[in-house]
């Protein structure tokens, strides 16, 4: 924004002079919070519920229910996700999880500045 009266055209929006806080605020900022977000649905979902989870395989959570929907359909992410075994599955779907959030969110800074 300019004062008024100055001689100075004002662009039109979005136009950001100073260009280094972008990839601060639009993808670390978000990606700090969502992984904060995603630590604290696993620590409560799998470590501080798990003897429900464990007493009562009818209670969904998103892990159960995706993993159940891909295994039914046999599709590639239920293949990809048992590659370093039955047991790592979580490990993967997690790993699956982190690597499209951060391709999704790098995007935000190309798409803002377009």
């Amino acid at each position: 924004m300019h004062p008024e009266g100055s001689m100075t055209q004002r662009a039109s929006w979005p136009y950001v002079e100073d260009k280094s806080y972008l990839w601060t605020w639009l993808f670390v900022v978000p990606l700090v919070a969502c992984t904060l977000c995603q630590i604290l649905y696993f620590l409560i979902v799998n470590v501080l519920r798990r003897q429900r989870l464990l007493m009562n395989p009818e209670v969904m959570t998103s892990y159960r229910e995706l993993s159940k929907e891909a295994q039914k359909e046999n599709n590639m992410w239920w293949c990809l996700s048992g590659v370093l075994d039955d047991e790592n599955r979580m490990l993967m779907y997690t790993l699956f999880q982190a690597a499209f959030t951060v391709a999704t969110m790098a995007l935000t800074v190309p798409i803002f500045l377009s």
